[in-house]
């Protein structure tokens, strides 16, 4: 029965998180993943477990037994392990954040509001945002920042570095973008990181402006909000992947929310925003969502191509959802 428990219990961590660890140990809280982010306990009779991840904020609990066939004391003890398990998540939770937090804060202290012609600048600018000044004071450069893998330093690189804010305001995680002097992407296997977080990411953004008359625009990334924003006028803050675009969770009064989608050829982006639409109209705000024509591309391609046609059918569609909104419709 123990085996089987262990073949069953390592098949639902896959599908609930993506990832496993290398050896399912009973009775020890395991970490695995990426930065070691997901965890997991299998009980050591293997009758039950339980599983999350920190950085989503997901959490389940797994029983070997249908719990519908437990007898009344075996539902009790499963209830209490249960409540056990959380209690025992939140605290391993609440101590990494803990040990996150001042790393955090030394990436923002070591960093420098930027200045024309440092590599962030010189970045942005190859990414089409020539003479966008002054850029969002949520941004700023690091002339060396530590390169993690596998747990290792493998180098020191310049780096575009960004306050990521949590759902509830604070600064949560800095949003890293590693490059060379002459403002390109590193060479380094991921050159966008998220920093070890202080509190929960989902529902989270980069601050990248503030709402204006109670809209706002959200995209997936820095380069492609701030871009949504030049080309549409709109203020426009950022996630960090098609997932967070999906949970994100908009300022309280906001009225209107444009949704910049990325164009992907897996459909992922546009499922984002049509699950984030979906929330929102469903919690009464009138919403737009503007997708880029071409396959595969994302507003940050589009305005650096300055496409005309594209940036006027953004502006149509802006302008529409405003007159459907002073007619009393939703966009």
């Amino acid at each position: 029965t123990m085996i089987d428990s262990v073949h069953d219990f390592e098949a639902w961590l896959h599908e609930l998180l993506g990832h496993t660890p290398r050896q399912i140990e009973h009775d020890v809280l395991m970490r695995f993943g990426p930065k070691k982010c997901c965890y997991g306990k299998l009980w050591g009779d293997g009758l039950g477990g339980f599983a999350g991840d920190f950085k989503s904020g997901t959490f389940a609990t797994w029983s070997a037994i249908n719990p519908q066939h437990l007898s009344h004391s075996e539902r009790l003890t499963h209830e209490a392990r249960i409540a056990q398990s959380k209690a025992e998540r939140d605290r391993e939770q609440t101590e990494q954040w803990a040990r996150n937090r001042p790393r955090i804060k030394a990436i923002w202290e070591q960093s420098h509001s930027l200045v024309m012609g440092d590599p962030v600048t010189l970045y942005l600018k190859r990414r089409g945002l020539v003479g966008m000044w002054p850029l969002p004071a949520c941004l700023r450069y690091h002339h060396a920042l530590p390169y993690w893998e596998d747990g290792e330093v493998i180098g020191t690189y310049p780096a575009m570095v960004a306050k990521f804010r949590g759902a509830d305001g604070r600064c949560v995680a800095i949003h890293q973008t590693y490059l060379t002097r002459d403002g390109r992407k590193a060479d380094v296997p991921s050159p966008k990181k998220m920093s070890p977080a202080a509190g929960l990411l989902m529902g989270g953004c980069i601050p990248l402006a503030d709402p204006f008359e109670r809209v706002l625009g959200v995209a997936e990334g820095i380069e492609t909000a701030l871009c949504a924003g030049a080309g549409s006028g709109i203020p426009v803050v950022a996630t960090y992947a098609a997932n967070a675009l999906g949970a994100y969770q908009w300022p309280k009064g906001l009225r209107r929310l444009v949704i910049f989608a990325d164009n992907d050829v897996s459909g992922t982006g546009q499922a984002a925003a049509r699950k984030l639409e979906a929330r929102a109209r469903a919690a009464g705000l009138a919403v737009s969502v503007l997708i880029p024509q071409t396959p595969g591309e994302d507003w940050a391609d589009v305005y650096a191509r300055r496409d005309a046609v594209a940036v006027e059918s953004v502006a149509d569609s802006l302008e529409r959802a405003r007159f459907d909104d002073q007619e009393g419709g939703a966009a």
